[in-house]
């Protein structure tokens, strides 16, 4: 199939609105929790000190992360990828399943996660590999598109 690499900038755009969205929920969700679990006096700026090292938020990101994108996976995208116009295809231009999709993105979390620094690698391989594919597109054998 013939296809059109997504850009760098789109790729950008489209991580941004997500990570807005999924971020914005999670934070919404985890602060009121743990600042309870805390007697209800932890401050937002501890509780953004002590995010990393919060197991709960990370389960819950996660899930939020798929609760908001479930119905746009099936097509290969997120909300940010939809709102941008890209989506996601196996390496050789095949549909990229919904359990492909989702594996892709549950990586990608958990590389930024677990991995310092994969954020830089991830723009370097945006910005020098010819077809764009960043780490967690390697794993899963997919590349972004437009369309």
């Amino acid at each position: 199939m013939n296809y059109l690499i997504a850009s760098t900038k789109s790729r950008i755009y489209a991580g941004t609105i997500d990570l807005i969205l999924v971020s914005g929920t999670s934070i919404a969700i985890t602060y009121p929790l743990i600042s309870m679990l805390n007697g209800g006096n932890l401050s937002f700026g501890d509780y953004l000190n002590q995010m990393d090292k919060i197991f709960l938020f990370y389960v819950i990101e996660i899930t939020v992360l798929l609760i908001i994108n479930w119905k746009f996976l099936v097509s290969g995208q997120t909300i940010g990828m939809r709102l941008i116009g890209t989506r996601v295809v196996m390496s050789n231009g095949d549909r990229a399943s919904k359990i492909t999709v989702t594996l892709r993105l549950v990586i990608s979390v958990f590389l930024q996660w677990m991995v310092y620094g994969i954020a830089l690698i991830n723009l370097g391989l945006l910005l020098f590999h010819p077809k764009k594919r960043t780490i967690h597109d390697l794993i899963a054998g997919t590349v972004v598109v437009d369309g």
